[in-house]
């Protein structure tokens, strides 16, 4: 083949394009898709939680946390793995609940709001 039908080739795609963080770390975990599990949802409380307390979520992911009926830190600090994989990967958010310690926060805040009353 000469030069000239060498240069007119595509360049074929590859794979490193895709990105696979979520998936990697949650295999890291032992967590396939199929493991992944929603969490359990509630009805609007009297008092929801103002989950924006929580590092890393702000309005927007708030307003969609409530619609997948996630209202208060308690939720969100019973959390299992299977659960964090599912919201994780749900909202694609790339680890970010793991990173930014979502369950801790919410446990920290839940205590504060029983020392509270």
């Amino acid at each position: 083949m000469d030069e000239a039908s060498r240069s007119n080739r595509p360049t074929p795609r590859t794979p490193a394009a895709i990105d696979t963080s979520a998936v990697v770390g949650n295999a890291a975990n032992g967590l396939m898709p199929e493991d992944y599990r929603q969490p359990k949802a509630m009805d609007r409380p009297a008092r929801p939680s103002d989950l924006k307390a929580i590092a890393g979520v702000g309005p927007k992911l708030e307003k969609v946390l409530n619609g997948l009926g996630i209202w208060t830190f308690a939720q969100i600090a019973a959390w299992t793995p299977e659960e964090i994989a599912w919201i994780e990967d749900y909202l694609s958010l790339k680890g970010r609940v793991g990173r930014d310690e979502w369950t801790r926060q919410a446990a920290a805040l839940t205590l504060a709001a029983k020392a509270k009353r």
